[in-house]
Parts: structure tokens; sequence; C-alpha cells
């Protein structure tokens, strides 16, 4: 998916990690744990940033209610500070709007990646479950050769020990 599946948003945020470029919404390399807790973290981001909407639209529409008081009362003053309060608060707004479509986006594409990830076995890197796993594929290991090669040892230690009780009686 590249920036451009994204239209008429703030293009996709990328990570910078030396040479390397990695977009914020790209879960490979992670574990499913760990991309579940990263998915969580942008849709905490998500509903944090829904909630701040929402509390600028209340926060316009009350200054939009001051800017028609003082206009009734003829406060040109006090209708003009309300006028440039309620032009901030929109373009705060219009802001908050822009990265709320982004992150909802994003979450999206993230939580169909995280399903697809749920979906693949994960490899485990636990050297005994990784044995276990082997065990169970190839069948227990052959240890003939092992125990053939204790079985020679233990002739040529024999063998020493004779030789050294035969070298000790002459």
């Amino acid at each position: 998916m590249g920036d451009s599946d994204f239209p008429n948003d703030e293009p996709v945020q990328h990570i910078h990690t030396g040479a390397e470029e990695i977009r914020d919404t790209d879960l490979s390399g992670m574990d499913k744990t760990t991309a579940f807790e990263y998915v969580v973290g942008f849709a905490t981001t998500l509903k944090e940033t829904e909630r701040a909407r929402r509390a600028a639209e209340e926060d316009l529409g009350r200054w939009k209610e001051r800017i028609r008081l003082a206009e009734e009362k003829n406060e040109t003053k006090l209708a003009a500070e309300a006028v440039r309060r309620s032009a901030e608060i929109e373009t705060k707004l219009a802001g908050l709007k822009r990265e709320e479509t982004s992150l909802r986006r994003k979450v999206s594409f993230m939580k169909d990646e995280l399903h697809r990830l749920q979906g693949k076995p994960e490899l485990s890197l636990d050297p005994e479950a990784l044995l276990a796993q082997f065990e169970m594929v190839l069948g227990e290991p052959d240890t003939t050769l092992k125990k053939i090669k204790e079985e020679e040892a233990a002739l040529e230690l024999e063998k020493l020990k004779r030789k050294m009780a035969d070298n000790g009686d002459s």
C-alpha cells in the first residue's frame, strides 16, 4: 500500500531508522503480542484524537454563540475577539479531523494486518521448544553413533588400566 492509498490525507508517517525507512503501519517483524500492543497504541491515540475533536467542536459552538450574543448587543470588540478565537478553534479542529481520518485509516489497515499476522504460525526461538518440534517431526535423534563412541572410549580406558596394572606388577 503506497502513500497514494491515503488520498486527501496527510501522507503516511515513516519511521526513519538509519538507512532504512519503515512505515508506521508496518507490522512485519513483530511477534503477535508486540503487534497487538502497537495497534492498541494507535487505537488509543485515535480515541484521544476523537475526544479532542469533540471537545474542539463543543468549544467552537460556545464561541459561535458568544459571537451571536456580542453582535446582538453591538459589542464589536467582544464580537471581534470571539471571531478570532473561533477561527483559531476552526484551524485546530480541521487539523484534528485530518489526524482522526488518517489514524482511522491506519488503525483499520493495521487491524487487517494484525488478523493476517495472527493467522500465521509463529516461529519459536526457544531452543527447547524447537528441539521438541524437531523430535515430533523427525522422531527421536539417533544416538547409536554416540553410544558406539562411548563404548570404544570405555574399552580403550580398560586397555590403559590393564596396561598400567601390568606395568606396575613388573
